[in-house]
């Protein structure tokens, strides 16, 4: 009884880690489309589902935030 009670709690645990992870990267990626639709509308902050992005952009890079969190950045190579 005890074995089938550690393999329940196991599995259970198992499954609600997957469910986060999962939680996780669909918010990653709808930030990183909502950070799309800014760069195509040449826009530099745009919020949208829950996501707040902020683009910045130098001479050597472009940062993309979300939240204040930077989430992307792209370095130019010379």
């Amino acid at each position: 009884m005890a074995f089938l009670s550690f393999l329940v709690t196991f599995l259970l645990s198992a499954l609600t880690n997957s469910r986060q992870q999962e939680v996780q990267e669909n918010q990653q990626i709808e930030s990183l489309n909502v950070a799309q639709m800014a760069i195509e509308s040449q826009l530099t902050e745009l919020s949208l589902n829950g996501s707040v992005i902020k683009i910045r952009q130098d001479s050597t890079a472009i940062i993309i935030s979300d939240h204040g969190k930077e989430i992307l950045r792209l370095e130019a190579q010379n």
